[in-house]
């Protein structure tokens, strides 16, 4: 069997021989390129579906038991202040 696909066997054998990590370094960029753009498509969904920062008022900082719980905390906050403080 001669002509072009004989030619292009051998040329594809050499290459193989020649570089017998291409394969794998090939392999390793596709998986990483998809793995980098499935991790930026995660984190640009979970950007859009962010609830923390489109919780409304009434449901957060402006809820009575947030404000009683930010109030302690700061009481507690500054009493171990001043016991750090004094000794």
């Amino acid at each position: 069997m001669h002509g072009p696909a004989q030619g292009l066997r051998r040329l594809l054998a050499a290459g193989a021989r020649a570089f017998p990590q291409a394969p794998g370094v090939i392999l390793t960029n596709v998986l990483t390129s998809v793995a980098s753009d499935f991790g930026d498509a995660v984190v640009g969904f979970l950007n859009q579906v962010n609830f923390l920062t489109r919780t409304p008022e009434n449901l957060s900082y402006d809820n009575d038991l947030v404000k009683q719980y930010v109030a302690s905390t700061q009481v507690l906050a500054d009493g171990l202040l001043a016991v750090v403080v004094l000794v």
